[in-house]
């Protein structure tokens, strides 16, 4: 039953390919004659960038911000053999919460919206965090 904890994490490493993957067609569909961008491409968004191309980028760099700390609990969690209903169950929670900003945040322009998954996810990974403390005590 331990290894189901990977899941989570692949799901969650799928979901940032998916994420790069929408943010690199929707830079090809910004270049070209016409376009604003012309026949180049900058490395990052620029100011003059449309917000919705900002909003795809911003995405990509929180899904490699806090759930750095959800993968290495995952790997240390599968490195122990610690298997605990808990902590699988916060795994996957977290990472329908993870998804949930993610559709927010890339089709939807209200950050209140989007707050909400990320407030709830941030919970959810502390509940994971203590699920594992407990289970290492």
């Amino acid at each position: 039953m331990f290894e189901s904890i990977l899941y989570p994490a692949i799901a969650l490493i799928a979901l940032s390919f998916i994420v790069a993957f929408i943010h690199f067609i929707s830079s090809i569909m910004n270049m070209g004659e016409g376009k604003e961008w012309g026949n180049t491409v900058p490395l990052l968004p620029q100011e003059e960038s449309p917000l919705w191309l900002k909003l795809q980028k911003n995405n990509i760099k929180n899904l490699f911000e806090f759930p750095i700390i959800f993968f290495f609990l995952v790997s240390v969690i599968y490195s122990a053999n610690i298997s605990s209903n808990l902590i699988i169950y916060s795994a996957w929670i977290y990472f329908l919460f993870r998804l949930l900003h993610s559709i927010f945040h890339i089709f939807f322009r209200n950050g209140n919206l989007r707050s909400v998954p990320w407030v709830f996810s941030q919970a959810t990974l502390i509940i994971m965090f203590i699920g594992f403390c407990i289970e290492i005590v």
